[in-house]
């Protein structure tokens, strides 16, 4: 799986996000980063959010990993917070 982070057009997109999966921490993401993320083939929950300031809630998404296929999401974040949905990158 391929998570990749916008620019993002918010004053505070410049900081990192947290990205966790299965509840488990797994990276910090800043603007324009990509992360590769290598999982077993099922059901996985992948969640981004804040690292330090609880301004924004966490956003989830549902994801169901199939073989031999790369999944993409996107991270977006504006005034309202950040988003983690699949990308057609």
């Amino acid at each position: 799986m391929l998570i990749v982070r916008n620019g993002g057009t918010y004053i505070g997109s410049a900081g990192n996000l947290g990205v966790w999966l299965d509840g488990q921490k797994v990276a910090e993401i800043g603007a324009k980063e990509r992360l590769a993320v290598y999982l077993e083939d099922g059901q996985h929950v992948v969640k981004t959010g804040p690292l330090q300031f609880r301004a924004f809630n966490y956003d989830s998404s549902a994801l169901i990993v199939v073989p031999g296929k790369v999944g993409v999401y996107r991270i977006d974040m504006d005034s309202n917070g950040q988003t983690i949905q699949p990308s057609s990158e």
